[in-house]
Formats: structure tokens, C-alpha cells, sequence
């Protein structure tokens, strides 16, 4: 007797994939849609409804819930060992009286964790293309203490 095949659900095509992936990226199920079907003369609601109904297939959301987590476990991973590493190395730097590289770990770790921003003011106008493509060095002075 022969062995039933599980029944799989329709294919994803391109297009659907290329959506979960969209929406993976944005977070924004609407920005998504626009950005993988012509929807120039939709209107908001039926982009939403749309982009809704797609999502909601199950193959497509499994396939949004797999690069989900996948994204989470690389990011966690990423974090977590850099994060290690430093304080490793911090510690390290304490054990044979480098206090230099102690407080380079710190703020290696402060900067990794959003604790620690460089700044910039910007001095004269700037194009937003500029702003983007970070090519105002030459304009941009660095802040005094304080600021």
C-alpha cells in the first residue's frame, strides 16, 4: 500500500515571497504591497485588505514567521557574543592593570547597547542627499563638551 503525501498548501510565487520579504523589512504589511505589486491606482483600504489577505495565506506567514525568527536568533546571537567579548576583554584589561583598555571595552559596550551616540552640528545648508550619504564631513564641526 502506498503511503499518502501530506498535502502542502499552493506554492508561493515570486511575487508573494518577495512581499513576505518586504514586509519582514518594513514592518508595514501596505508599504510592503506597493513596494511588489503594481498598486498605483489602488486605493489605502483595498492595499491594506490586499496585502492582508496575501500575509494571512498560510504558506506566506509561515514563511514571514521563519525569516522572523531567523532574523531574531542572528541578531541575539550578534549582540549577545559582541557583548561577551567585551566585557571578556574589559575584565581581561583590568586583570593585568590596563585601565585604558578597561574603559575602551566600557565604551565599546556603551556604543554596541545605543548608550553612546557620536554627534555632529552641522554648520551651513546641506542637502538631504548629502545628509544620507554622510558626505558633509568637511562642513561638520564636532560639538563642544556639553552639547
Amino acid at each position: 500500500m502506498k503511503k499518502p503525501t501530506p498535502r502542502r498548501g499552493p506554492k508561493l510565487t515570486p511575487k508573494m515571497e518577495a512581499l513576505a520579504r518586504k514586509y519582514v523589512m518594513t514592518g508595514n504589511a501596505s508599504e510592503a504591497y506597493r513596494r511588489v505589486y503594481n498598486a498605483k491606482r489602488m486605493s489605502a483600504v483595498n492595499i491594506a485588505t490586499e496585502a492582508s489577505r496575501i500575509l494571512s495565506r498560510p504558506n506566506v506567514f509561515t514563511l514571514v514567521e521563519q525569516m522572523r525568527q531567523h532574523l531574531t536568533e542572528a541578531h541575539l546571537v550578534t549582540l549577545d557574543s559582541l557583548s561577551r567579548e567585551l566585557e571578556e576583554s574589559r575584565i581581561l584589561a583590568l586583570a593585568i592593570d590596563q585601565p585604558a583598555a578597561s574603559v575602551q571595552a566600557t565604551m565599546g559596550k556603551a556604543k554596541l547597547h545605543g548608550h553612546l551616540v557620536d554627534r555632529k552640528i552641522i554648520i551651513g545648508k546641506i542637502t538631504l542627499e548629502q545628509l544620507v550619504a554622510g558626505t558633509f564631513e568637511d562642513e561638520a564641526e564636532e560639538p563642544e563638551s556639553g552639547v
